[in-house]
């Protein structure tokens, strides 16, 4: 069968597929999506490269990117990972998952990195056991999870993988994973590198990755490489050959950075003081590092596009070219961080070039990670899972322009999980445990968010009830934020529609990105707790004096009598007990007192203020706070 008729047909006919890939509002029914599809009539290999916090601009430094790839392939303007981290972002490109539903809140501690991954059983099913399981053969290079291989054997080698040469790290070192004499796990085998210029680690990585594709093209067997080299960072340390580039370059100076006027911002952004000097050079030298260790990563794109070229596959081959978050350089005072729901923070670079692909095109649709593993699944004719939130992105890489209703938003979070719930949470304080040992700059740090992202806006709703709106099209840096003057009927909107997003489950997901409401009498409200403050602990035995308000879909106040309060007191072991009911806009609830002899460390108060307008919709949010003795 000749290779050269499958790109077009093969891209057009998965593409025709689509509409079966997602189903229709309020469908709960597993469709097309967790059956297998319709096989191409060459299955093709798949190589996809993900970097560490690369922000999208820092691409333009790469020339083998720009002239193999992007000038090769299709470009996603608005691409967006699932959470600005390094491994809620990663489980999201393996699970195409939301980090809500695959739940790696973190990169490290007890709700996050490789050990949480292992401990919730993540590794049984992703993209690289869907794609071995029709045939491919699976190669891992480079980074991981954080802190692999901890909750596993020091030579784990997770399902899937063919071919395993996973940068070992474990819990709370980081030269495992770095740039300079790196520890490799090698097919079982721990192997360190030294030697000042054949122990930097993206090299050693490029060759492994042009090995794997030179042995597994000679059998004549589609392959699925996932190479993720650790540039661009912290430190970015460049290659000995790459020192003294870029001398004279600064970290970017856009509109947004280190922001004069921040008096529309939420309270974390006003109590960011402005940058000084020294921070300012600090970046600059970052910049610099950043830049310099990219070349070495562009070395490797264009290493294994020769590989695949010298195998006569590269007609048969999607190449992918990502990261796993943004990253900060100072914008909005925000420096050396990746996690806030700002565009440099979590918009990704995304470029895909392969059969039927056409050349130099901008897509302007709204993709995310976790997209990737279901367009690999759909790609290789295998079958995805029902757990599954994302959406092959198939349609888009032929160019299908008829599909208008791809998708009308997606989510973007970021967690403080609390100590004890091994949930987490979706809206959590900020007087959380995790967040006194997560602190950024002068030790102020973002909340809790969740972000509603479409093409032209994105609209946040942080733990603390404050709420930020861009338009994207006119303020691409983000400098005015629009929540304050807005009609409050768009709020309650687009806040029902982030809810939707937040609480959404695999079909459910394709549902949320979509949601419509007919009129705003269709609208449910949007209640908001005004006391007690946020991260204020509570005293049992004390009275609990509750505030708040809500709006109604078409604005309007929703009076007293339609706010009721219900309060729960949970204990170390899980158990919650309802201590306090109320109605009213203002109420008070009489919390009980500590039991003698009993340890409260550990236990929380749930407060929750259910809204109930004229049409009966109703909506409840929910503030968790920790308690202390009176």
């Amino acid at each position: 069968m000749s290779t050269a008729s499958f790109p077009r047909r093969a891209l057009l006919r998965l593409a025709a597929m689509a509409p079966l890939m997602a189903a229709c509002p309020g469908d709960e029914t597993v469709v097309a999506q967790s059956s297998t599809p319709e096989p191409a009539a060459v299955r093709p290999n798949i190589v996809i490269i993900v970097l560490d916090d690369l922000d999208t601009r820092a691409v333009a430094s790469m020339p083998n990117v720009q002239r193999l790839l992007v000038e090769r392939g299709v470009s996603f303007a608005n691409c967006l990972t699932t959470l600005p981290g390094c491994a809620p972002a990663r489980a999201s490109i393996l699970r195409g998952q939301y980090a809500h539903n695959h739940g790696l809140l973190r990169s490290s501690g007890e709700f996050g990195g490789h050990a949480r991954f292992a401990e919730l059983d993540l590794e049984t099913s992703t993209v690289a056991t869907w794609l071995q399981a029709v045939g491919y053969r699976s190669g891992l290079v480079g980074k991981y999870l954080n802190g692999y291989p901890d909750g596993a054997t020091p030579t784990h080698v997770p399902a899937g993988w063919d071919d395993w040469y996973a940068a070992a790290e474990g819990e709370g070192e980081h030269g495992g994973v770095g740039y300079l004499k790196p520890s490799l796990n090698e097919n079982g085998e721990l192997v360190t590198y030294t030697g000042r210029d054949r122990a930097y680690s993206t090299d050693i990585y490029a060759g492994h990755a042009v090995d794997f594709v030179r042995r597994t093209a000679a059998d004549d067997r589609p392959f699925f490489a996932y190479i993720a080299p650790r540039a661009p960072h912290t430190p970015a340390k460049p290659a000995p050959r790459h020192e003294g580039l870029f001398a004279d370059t600064e970290a970017p100076r856009s509109p947004a950075f280190d922001e004069a006027d921040v008096l529309d911002k939420p309270t974390w952004i006003r109590d960011s003081p402005a940058l000084t000097d020294e921070e300012v050079a600090e970046l600059d030298e970052l910049q610099r590092g950043r830049l310099q260790s990219l070349q070495a990563a562009d070395e490797l794109v264009a290493a294994v596009v020769a590989a695949v070229e010298e195998a006569g596959a590269l007609d048969r081959t999607f190449v992918v070219f990502t990261s796993d978050n943004g990253f900060n350089m100072g914008e909005h005072r925000q420096a050396i961080e990746k996690a806030t729901p700002h565009e440099e923070s979590i918009r990704v670079p995304l470029v895909v070039r392969g059969p039927g692909v056409e050349a130099g095109r901008i897509e302007e649709r709204v993709a995310t990670n976790a997209d990737l593993a279901p367009t690999f699944a759909a790609l290789a004719g295998a079958a995805a899972p029902e757990f599954v939130d994302g959406r092959s992105l198939v349609p888009l890489l032929a160019g299908d322009p008829g599909d208008n209703a791809w998708r009308r938003s997606v989510l973007v979070e970021y967690f403080l999980p609390r100590e004890g719930d091994r949930l987490g949470g979706d809206r959590l304080d900020e007087g959380d445990p995790e967040a006194s040992s997560a602190l950024g700059r002068h030790g102020v740090r973002a909340p809790a968010w969740n972000a509603l992202r479409t093409a032209e806006e994105v609209y946040v709703e942080y733990a603390t009830g404050e709420t930020e709106l861009y338009d994207l099209a006119a303020d691409p840096h983000q400098l005015e934020n629009l929540s304050a003057g807005v009609d409050p009927a768009r709020l309650v909107e687009l806040s029902a529609r982030l809810e939707a997003l937040v609480r959404c489950r695999s079909v459910g997901c394709r549902a949320a990105y979509e949601l419509r409401f007919a009129g705003p009498d269709e609208v449910p409200p949007l209640p908001r707790i005004l006391a007690p403050a946020v991260g204020k602990a509570m005293p049992l035995g004390s009275v609990v004096r509750l505030g708040g308000e809500a709006l109604d879909g078409r604005g309007a106040p929703v009076p007293g009598d339609g706010l009721a309060w219900t309060v729960l007191l949970r204990q170390a072991d899980g158990t919650e007990t309802a201590v306090g009911e109320a109605v009213g806009g203002e109420a008070e609830v009489v919390l009980p007192p500590t039991p003698r002899g009993t340890s409260i460390a550990d236990w929380r108060l749930e407060i929750r203020l259910t809204a109930t307008d004229a049409n009966g919709l109703s909506r409840t949010v929910t503030v968790d706070r920790p308690v202390d003795r009176r």
